[in-house]
């Protein structure tokens, strides 16, 4: 990946069915998504449309983003059993 975008290799642009579409024609199963802590990302330059890897990764990698990773699901188990 150097950054740059795929105009040089692509020359069309085919666009897909939504996800739902393809939920509701039982190719996908449903998923739930949980969020965590949103990370700062507003030192992290931009490279090519994407964030610069290592800068990202650095973000990424803070205690309160890893914690969330693992306390989401678990708090929103917990409340979905007392339901």
């Amino acid at each position: 990946m150097n950054g740059e975008g795929f105009e040089d290799i692509f020359d069309e642009l085919i666009v897909s069915d939504s996800i739902q579409k393809f939920i509701s024609g039982g190719y996908l199963v449903p998923v739930d998504h949980y969020v965590g802590s949103i990370p700062e990302l507003s030192r992290v330059k931009l490279r090519g449309g994407d964030y610069e890897n290592f800068p990202l990764s650095i973000q990424m990698m803070k205690k309160n983003i890893m914690a969330d990773l693992v306390s989401t699901p678990t708090r929103i188990n917990v409340m979905e059993s007392r339901q």
